[in-house]
């Protein structure tokens, strides 16, 4: 009966201690399991915050990336301009210095043109005076009758190097004389010729 009392009572008691030794490992498994379960949320919460975390630098990134490159642009943009600008204001004094010389160039024209009109003026005077003294110096020679009336065979070539010539011939019958004159008056102009004539 003891040996019963003994072996129920060491039953329970090993019982116990199994229970008590299966309860502990129990705890143990769910605390360790508890803990692995903690530790994997702590890495899931830090893969998820580091994610943001390159999510956001990543953005940032890129955020700077843009506005570096917006500024580029705008750089590139205000340079263009400044260049166009003085692109144009380069043209615009060319086509004022243009302007400018094209209004000097008119009137330098326009006094060209006075002067070639008082010239031609001046020209056409002049032109028309010669002329008027050809046909004095052409009325003082003798007529080509008084040769052929004076002289049977004759002949006279008489080309004057200008409309005036200082060159003149002339024929007069004196007496029982005929005289004849050929003079050579070159070099003393339009009066000159006239003057030696006479």
């Amino acid at each position: 009966m003891h040996h019963v009392k003994f072996t129920t009572l060491k039953d329970s008691l090993f019982n116990r201690e199994s229970i008590r030794a299966f309860t502990n490992l129990d705890n143990q498994f769910r605390y360790t399991k508890e803990k692995e379960a903690i530790a994997l949320k702590q890495q899931k919460k830090d893969l998820i915050q580091a994610a943001r975390t390159q999510e956001q630098n990543t953005i940032r990134n890129l955020l700077i990336v843009g506005i570096l490159l917006t500024i580029l642009l705008v750089c590139l943009v205000a340079y263009g301009f400044l260049q166009k600008r003085a692109a144009n204001k380069e043209l615009a004094e060319q086509k004022m210095e243009i302007s400018n010389t094209n209004e000097e160039l008119n009137i330098t024209l326009e006094t060209i043109n006075q002067q070639k009109d008082t010239i031609e003026k001046s020209h056409r005077k002049t032109r028309s005076s010669i002329n008027y003294a050809s046909k004095i110096q052409t009325a003082l020679l003798p007529p080509q009758n008084t040769f052929s009336t004076l002289l049977s065979e004759h002949f006279i070539l008489y080309k004057p190097k200008d409309i005036v010539s200082g060159d003149f011939y002339y024929i007069k019958r004196i007496n029982n004389f005929i005289m004849i004159a050929v003079a050579d008056c070159t070099g003393h102009g339009v009066p000159g010729a006239l003057v030696s004539m006479l």
